[in-house]
C-alpha cells in the first residue's frame, strides 16, 4: 500500500485496486505458491541427477543420506507444526513463518548447485555430506513454510467454494513459478553449470520476494488467532496424537497421500533420466522439445481445468476418477510395451496430467481438519500440527521413492551417457526406466483406489459436517459478542 497526500487528505493506493476481500486474500495467498513452485520444480528436477551423474555420489552415501533424510523429514514436521500452532507474535500466528522462513528457504535452495570441493568426484565423503546438507536444509525450510501455507487453506475459510478459489489461485501462482523453474531446462548443461547457477540465483531472489509479499499482506482470521481458551493449555502433543488416532478419515488420508508422494517423487527424481535415456533415443530430435515442454507445462494447468469439476461434482469424485484413470492408462502403457513409443508416450503424458489431482489433496485434508475441530470441540485450529503429524508417515515415502529407483537400476551403468552404452545394455536400462514410468503408477493407483473407497467425508456426511461447524462457529461468535 502506497500513500500520498492530496488536498490535505491521505488516500490509499493498493496493488490490486477495488477487488473483493476474498480475491485479495486469494491473490496474496498465491504468491507463496508462486515462490514454492520456483524452488521445488528446480530442486526436485535436478538435485538427484546432479549428485549422481555430475558429482558422482557413491550409491552407499546416497542410501545413507536418504535414510537420515527420511528420519529428519519425519521428525521436523510435527515439531514445527506444534511450535507454529502454539506461537503468536505481534505480526500474527501464521504469516511470520512465511515471511521469514521463506527467505531462509530461498537461501538454502542454492546449496546443492555449488560444490564444496574443487573436485567433488574425488572427494567422496565431502560430496556425501554436501548431498545430506542439501536435502535436509531444503526440507527443513520447505516444511516450515508449507506447513503454514497448507494450514492456511483450512484456517482462512470453512466454505468449500472459497477453499477451491484459494486453491485455484495458489495453483496459478504455482504454475507461474513452475514455468520459471522449467526455463532452467534450457540452462542445464552437465559439462558447464555456470549459466545454470546464475539462473538459480535469480530464481532464489524472485522466490524470496514472493514469500515476503504473502507474509506481509495476508490477513489472518479468527480461526488463526490465539484465543483466551488456548487448546495448547488443555492438551499436550501426546494427548493430541491420541485424539487423532481415533479418527478414521485422518489415517485414510495419510495412507492415500503417502502413496501419492512415493509415486510423485519417483517420477520427479528420474524425469531427466527418462528424457535422456528413454525418450531422446526414440523421439525425433526436431520435435522432442515440444513433447518435453508438454510434459512439464501442461500438468501445471490441470488444477484450473479440474477446479470447475470439483465445484460441480465434489473433490472426492474428482480424485476417485483421477486415480482410476491413472490405473487404467498405466496398465495400458505397460501392456503396449516400450517398442510402441508412438502410443505409450501419449499415455505417459495423460498419466502426468491426471497426477495433478494431487493439487486437490489439501482440500480434502482441510475437511479432515474441520472434522477434528468439531469432534474435539476446538476453538482454535491446530491445522499446522495436523499437517505435521500426518507428515511423520507421508514424508518417508519421499525418500523411499528415489531409493527404490536407484535400487532397481543398481548394477546398470545409468551414470553413463547414451553414446557410451552398448545397444544391449542401453535396451536393458531403458526397460528398467520404462517400468518405473508405468508399473509404479499402476501399483500405486490400485492401492489408492482401495483406500479411497473407505473415506467417507463426502456427499451427505460432508454437508452435515459443514452445517454443524457453521452453527458452532456462529454460536461462538455470538458468545464472544456478549462477553
Amino acid at each position: 500500500r502506497y500513500q500520498r497526500r492530496v488536498r490535505g487528505e491521505t488516500k490509499d493506493f493498493k496493488l490490486f485496486g477495488d477487488v473483493s476481500q476474498s480475491t485479495k486474500q486469494a491473490i496474496t495467498f498465491s504468491f507463496t505458491g508462486f515462490s514454492s513452485g520456483i524452488l521445488i520444480s528446480i530442486f526436485t528436477m535436478y538435485n538427484v541427477d546432479l549428485f549422481i551423474t555430475v558429482y558422482e555420489l557413491e550409491e552407499s552415501h546416497f542410501y545413507w543420506a536418504q535414510i537420515i533424510y527420511a528420519l529428519w523429514n519425519s521428525i521436523n514436521d510435527p515439531v514445527f507444526g506444534w511450535l507454529i500452532d502454539h506461537t503468536n507474535s505481534k505480526e500474527g500466528r501464521r504469516t511470520p513463518a512465511i515471511k521469514y522462513g521463506g527467505f531462509g528457504w530461498a537461501l538454502v535452495f542454492l546449496i546443492p548447485w555449488f560444490p564444496w570441493s574443487a573436485n567433488p568426484i574425488a572427494s567422496k565423503y565431502t560430496t556425501g555430506i554436501h548431498f545430506l546438507a542439501s536435502i535436509c536444509s531444503f526440507d527443513a525450510f520447505l516444511t516450515y513454510v508449507l506447513l503454514v501455507h497448507c494450514a492456511l487453506l483450512a484456517d482462512l475459510t470453512v466454505d468449500n467454494l472459497e477453499r477451491n478459489k484459494l486453491n485455484n489461485f495458489a495453483s496459478v501462482g504455482n504454475l507461474l513459478g513452475s514455468c520459471i523453474g522449467a526455463i532452467s531446462y534450457f540452462f542445464w548443461d552437465k559439462k558447464n553449470l555456470y549459466n545454470f547457477r546464475l539462473f538459480c540465483i535469480v530464481a532464489s531472489v524472485l522466490a524470496a520476494c514472493g514469500f515476503w509479499y504473502t507474509g506481509s499482506n495476508l490477513k489472518e482470521t479468527g480461526r488463526m488467532r490465539s484465543s483466551s481458551n488456548k487448546e495448547g493449555e488443555e492438551i499436550g502433543m501426546w494427548g493430541f496424537v491420541k485424539q487423532l488416532s481415533k479418527q478414521k478419515n485422518f489415517w485414510l488420508y495419510v495412507a492415500l497421500n503417502s502413496i501419492m508422494n512415493f509415486n510423485a517423487f519417483v517420477d520427479a527424481s528420474f524425469f531427466t533420466m527418462y528424457d535422456e535415456k528413454v525418450i531422446s533415443p526414440i523421439f525425433p530430435s526436431n520435435t522432442r522439445w515440444i513433447f518435453i515442454s508438454a510434459v512439464i507445462y501442461l500438468p501445471k494447468l490441470m488444477v484450473q481445468v479440474m477446479t470447475p469439476i470439483a465445484d460441480r461434482y465434489g473433490t472426492y469424485s474428482l480424485i476417485y476418477f483421477a486415480i482410476l484413470g491413472r490405473l487404467i492408462l498405466a496398465s495400458l502403457m505397460y501392456l503396449i510395451g516400450i517398442q510402441y513409443w508412438q502410443i505409450w508416450l501419449w499415455l505417459y503424458l495423460a498419466i502426468r496430467l491426471l497426477d495433478r489431482s494431487w493439487g486437490f489433496y489439501n482440500l480434502v485434508f482441510s475437511d479432515v481438519i474441520d472434522e477434528d475441530m468439531l469432534l474435539n470441540n476446538r476453538q482454535v485450529s491446530l491445522s499446522a500440527s495436523m499437517h505435521g503429524i500426518q507428515a511423520i508417515f507421508v514424508k518417508p515415502a519421499q525418500s523411499l521413492g528415489p531409493m527404490v529407483g536407484v535400487w532397481l537400476m543398481s548394477g546398470l551403468p545409468y551414470r553413463k551417457s547414451v553414446g557410451d552404452l552398448a545397444p544391449s545394455t542401453l535396451a536393458e536400462l531403458q526397460q528398467v526406466l520404462f517400468s518405473l514410468m508405468c508399473i509404479i503408477p499402476c501399483v500405486c493407483g490400485a492401492i489408492q483406489l482401495v483406500i479411497w473407497h473407505f473415506f467417507d467425508l463426502h456427499g451427505a456426511n460432508l454437508r452435515a459436517l459443514k452445517d454443524k461447524l457453521a452453527s458452532s462457529s456462529h454460536a461462538l461468535e455470538e458468545n464472544n459478542v456478549l462477553v
